[in-house]
């Protein structure tokens, strides 16, 4: 059972894709859930199948929020200062006691970080890419639930 002011917010949506839940947390951080007895389909079998069930995710993942980017941003951060520190141990290695085989440890070095750096870059711009869609969709900041008419 959802309050008038939710339903009326979820119903401003005008956007292809919608996700019921992000639509609901959008209006209302007050909420829970109630637990059910689960029972046996009477009738036929869902209509989802695991590409459709997919769909829904990757829609509820990416549409209401930029995480995923900030994630990205994140591991190539992680990535880039691990390549850096991985090359710095492999030429202290090899100046102080000259017993590192060049090669394999350091291409894998370079290419962490410049993997890395690749996936920061791209975590920020698509960071401006979410914030661009976020401006776009018109997604409000607040919901004013009440509006109580106050003389001053």
């Amino acid at each position: 059972v959802a309050k008038r002011f939710v339903v009326d917010q979820m119903i401003k949506y005008e956007h292809p894709y919608p996700y019921v839940a992000g639509l609901l947390l959008q209006a209302t951080k007050n909420w829970g859930t109630v637990r059910l007895k689960k029972s046996s389909r009477i009738e036929g079998k869902s209509g989802y199948s695991m590409k459709k069930l997919l769909s829904l995710w990757v829609n509820g993942f990416t549409a209401f929020s930029v995480k995923p980017l900030r994630l990205a941003t994140g591991l190539g951060a992680f990535f880039a200062i691990a390549g850096i520190l991985s090359g710095v141990v492999i030429v202290i290695r090899r100046l102080v006691w000259n017993d590192m085989l060049m090669g394999y440890t350091s291409i894998m070095a370079m290419l962490s970080f410049f993997c890395g750096m690749i996936m920061l870059m791209l975590g920020m711009i698509g960071e401006y890419i979410g914030r661009i869609y976020i401006s776009i969709n018109n997604s409000p900041q607040y919901v004013i639930k009440e509006e109580v008419d106050m003389e001053v």
